[in-house]
């Protein structure tokens, strides 16, 4: 399924079942539905148009989670059909902004969250909040990554920041712990508990 979202603003919560089959739907205000296993998010814009790839993938794939990028981009996990527990690999597919799909398996036992690119690091995080390990796992690094679209000069600390989720080619090698690290920071100084707490658990959880 394919939703494109237009117009939306700060980060887009939806919850849906991957459908069978492949469809295709227009909005412009955010969708609620009620499965809370399966989370798409939109990344932060101004009047910029996204589209969320989300549904059952192939051969019975089950899809985790799924974040929209700019124009027709967007990123999606899966866990295969065959997914083996004792050498864990979940499947990522990638949009770039004119709906180019590159398709890459990451090997779950290999991720460095001080050296992972996104596909990898949201595979992980996945991994983590599914197998029960880190429940807030992916909700966090998404928070995370989608500061990496704001302006905040400060926070580089030597990371190449990118305007768009786009293809194998924009997957840029990062350490997730130093822009968490930061947000906590950030959380701490604006007297938010709950989100000083939240990057906390992150960075000591890598850490």
């Amino acid at each position: 399924m394919e939703t494109n979202l237009t117009n939306s603003v700060n980060l887009v919560r939806q919850y849906q079942r991957a459908p069978q089959k492949a469809t295709s739907q227009r909005t412009k205000n955010p969708m609620t539905t009620g499965n809370a296993a399966q989370t798409g998010y939109a990344d932060r814009t101004q009047g910029a148009g996204f589209t969320l790839h989300i549904g059952s993938g192939e051969n019975k794939d089950r899809m985790l989670s799924a974040v929209a990028g700019r124009g027709k981009g967007g990123m999606t996990v899966f866990e295969p059909a065959d997914f083996n527990p004792e050498q864990p690999m979940y499947k990522v597919c990638i949009w770039d902004k004119d709906g180019n799909m590159t398709e890459r398996m990451v090997d779950l036992t290999k991720v460095d969250a001080h050296d992972s690119d996104q596909a990898e690091m949201f595979a992980y995080s996945c991994y983590l909040s599914d197998s029960g390990r880190y429940p807030e796992a992916s909700d966090t690094f998404l928070r995370t990554r989608g500061f990496l679209y704001g302006e905040m000069p400060d926070a580089d600390a030597g990371m190449e920041f990118t305007d768009a989720l786009g293809g194998a080619a924009r997957q840029v090698k990062r350490d997730w712990t130093k822009l968490a690290a930061y947000l906590m920071q950030m959380q701490y100084d604006g007297g938010n508990l709950k989100g000083y707490l939240e990057y906390k658990k992150f960075v000591d959880f890598f850490n």
